[in-house]
């Protein structure tokens, strides 16, 4: 996800040198333009782009220094968002780690091939982060 992040900054930056020069240039309506692009950009790269490359860095992370754990899926239902054409599923696993109980709610985009894995009562393999237990991935 990295040559995501890169590429909006690249567009900000762009955006914004060429607004700046067609202002100084005296082009009013075309360096307005090319601000209003450059925001346009910055507020999808930080709404969305964003939390999306977090997520990613959390997987990343939970593969190295998670816990695998089994859980159970208390409550699954489909939302109306998609990502990369995969159905985001808001559900509720219950697991234990370390002799503790916890019930954590989470959105991800889950691949159709996995859908039937979501069901409720399922059972589903995890990584937890050890320090922060309510930190979790789908191990799918």
């Amino acid at each position: 996800m990295w040559w995501l992040s890169t590429t909006m900054w690249t567009m900000i930056l762009v955006f914004g040198v060429w607004g700046a020069y067609e202002f100084w240039d005296g082009n009013v309506g075309e360096g307005t333009g090319a601000l209003a692009a450059m925001l346009l950009v910055g507020v999808l790269h930080f709404s969305s782009f964003r939390r999306i490359a977090k997520r990613a860095a959390l997987t990343k992370r939970l593969q190295k220094n998670g816990r695998k754990v089994y859980g159970t899926i208390t409550a699954a239902e489909q939302t109306r968002s998609y990502v990369d054409e995969m159905p985001v599923i808001k559900y509720t696993v219950k697991y234990s780690l370390d002799g503790e109980q916890y019930v954590v709610e989470q959105r991800d985009a889950i691949p159709h091939i996995h859908l039937s894995s979501m069901a409720v009562n399922a059972s589903v393999r995890m990584l937890v982060n050890p320090d922060k237990p309510r930190e979790l991935v789908l191990d799918l």
